[in-house]
């Protein structure tokens, strides 16, 4: 066994849990009588760290990061309340805040896994129209889904706001194709940016982004999601999300998105574009 920045981790049975260093300070921030600003932001970070370090998804402490953030903003702006006393959290912060803390404490230890080669792709787009995806599995079978949204969805103005349509559309797509029993690790190509960081991350500052990997890890625990990003006039879904039929050349271009992965693996048919976002590589020959 080793610890390193308030790791440990234990190289036979392959797993990484925080220490009782770690353990330690996690409680006293959560302990302290009267906690400054500073103090506040101590505990969030360490709360981050450990959270990482166990696999803890962020996205259903929310409320907390939005406190968080909304404080950041005015002490990068009056670095002399830094040592002042915090407000009182809400209600809902302060429970927030401490079922976060439990969860870190009692985190079981992490196990270091190999990133899964994907034995299906998904490919979303979404429009004013509706949404529209081409599901590809690993035997090469191509499966098509096409749907418009509802009068309300319409009525509510949703439908004209990518980062509320897009990660709707690849929600609702994952619950039309995946079998977790079959499809056990999925790759979804999206041309959204927000979308793929978040749903990578696990967590967003936008609620209905959030919301949409709170689903996610809720409805599929078990699967093993990677996103890429596509560019718009490269993404053969575009055409089903406005509610035509897929084409010749639609086809053909997701057949080449999904060989690009499902011959090679995630790790070798993606890399990080000029702005970080994972992106696909072109398929060999």
């Amino acid at each position: 066994q080793q610890e390193w920045l308030g790791e440990g981790y234990d190289f036979e049975s392959k797993t990484v849990a925080i220490t009782e260093k770690t353990r330690t300070k996690i409680t006293e921030a959560a302990t302290v009588a009267r906690p400054t600003w500073r103090n506040f932001a101590s505990r969030i970070s360490l709360l981050r760290y450990a959270s990482s370090t166990t696999g803890i998804s962020l996205a259903p402490y929310y409320a907390s990061l939005r406190a968080f953030s909304s404080a950041a903003s005015v002490l990068s702006c009056r670095p002399d309340l830094w040592d002042a006393p915090a407000w009182d959290p809400q209600p809902h912060v302060a429970a927030c805040l401490e079922r976060w803390t439990q969860d870190v404490l009692s985190a079981p230890p992490r196990v270091i896994k190999r990133t899964q080669k994907p034995v299906a792709v998904l490919i979303t787009d979404a429009s004013d129209w509706g949404f529209g995806g081409i599901f590809i599995t690993a035997d090469g079978a191509l499966h098509t889904h096409a749907q418009e949204w509802t009068p309300i969805e319409k009525l509510n103005g949703m439908t004209k706001r990518s980062v509320h349509a897009e990660p709707n559309a690849i929600v609702r797509l994952l619950r039309r194709f995946v079998r977790p029993k079959d499809h056990t690790a999925v790759l979804v190509l999206s041309d959204n940016d927000a979308a793929v960081r978040a749903f990578t991350k696990g967590h967003s500052p936008a609620f209905v982004i959030n919301k949409g990997c709170l689903e996610i890890q809720s409805e599929f625990p078990n699967l093993s999601l990677s996103l890429c990003h596509v560019p718009g006039a490269a993404n053969p879904s575009d055409g089903l999300s406005r509610g035509h039929d897929l084409s010749v050349e639609d086809w053909v271009q997701a057949m080449h998105l999904a060989r690009a992965v499902l011959d090679t693996g995630v790790e070798d048919g993606v890399h990080l574009d000029p702005v970080g976002r994972p992106t696909l590589r072109p398929p060999p020959g």
